[in-house]
């Protein structure tokens, strides 16, 4: 969207954007997807996926055996269909 792929520069931009002080440096895509208006351009399809993707548990990083494999894969599955989103759009 802006081209840009230092944090540094994306928090100058978007708090020029907004009109004030926006922290890029965040775990939280929302965040991101809001001040660059890509939250509201998502499909269903591209949502339910992204709300699969915000089911990862911390353990799984770090023991497997936690998740069972078919959770794994569906996980696996569903960050493709909002990283293609986030690639066409931000």
């Amino acid at each position: 969207m802006y081209n840009i792929w230092i944090l540094e520069e994306l928090e100058t931009r978007l708090s020029q954007t907004a009109g004030k002080s926006v922290r890029a440096f965040t775990h939280s895509i929302e965040v991101l997807m809001t001040h660059t208006g890509t939250l509201n351009r998502m499909d269903k399809n591209v949502r339910r996926s992204f709300v699969k993707c915000n089911q990862w548990k911390t353990d799984w990083r770090y023991d497997p055996d936690n998740g069972t494999e078919e959770e794994c894969e569906a996980f696996v599955r569903a960050v493709e269909t909002p990283g293609r989103f986030f690639d066409r759009n931000m």
